[in-house]
């Protein structure tokens, strides 16, 4: 899914936890440099994710995101 937008319930991991956002304006809030279509120095561009059977953004850290990497 590549339809993202900034009304869209975004969740960001990192590795002091998950949070949960009821928009990607909500998250930028704590996270500001969360972007849609790009990666940034903290954070990955925005991945597919579902949350209660609704289709969600999922942000993450780097060292979540290489940690669950499979390389």
């Amino acid at each position: 899914m590549r339809n993202f937008n900034e009304n869209m319930i975004t969740k960001v991991v990192t590795v002091s936890g998950a949070y949960l956002f009821n928009t990607l304006q909500d998250a930028q809030i704590y996270f500001p440099d969360l972007a849609i279509n790009v990666n940034g120095k903290n954070f990955t561009g925005a991945m597919h994710d579902v949350h209660k059977g609704v289709d969600i953004m999922r942000f993450e850290d780097w060292k979540t995101y290489q940690s669950m990497s499979l390389d």
